[in-house]
């Protein structure tokens, strides 16, 4: 998700103006915020994440 995301802000210009919608969930860990776009049956806790 994160390379999609940079190639989108390369290519922004002074004064655009972008609103980013998430439909999802999230999770804090270890000082770090993860976007999680879909609920998955089989993550139980903060191991589960890469």
């Amino acid at each position: 998700m994160i390379g999609p995301i940079q190639d989108f802000c390369k290519k922004l210009i002074p004064n655009d103006l972008v609103l980013f919608y998430f439909s999802g969930h999230g999770y804090h860990f270890d000082g770090k915020n993860y976007l999680i776009p879909i609920k998955d049956a089989d993550m139980e806790d903060e191991t589960d994440i890469p």
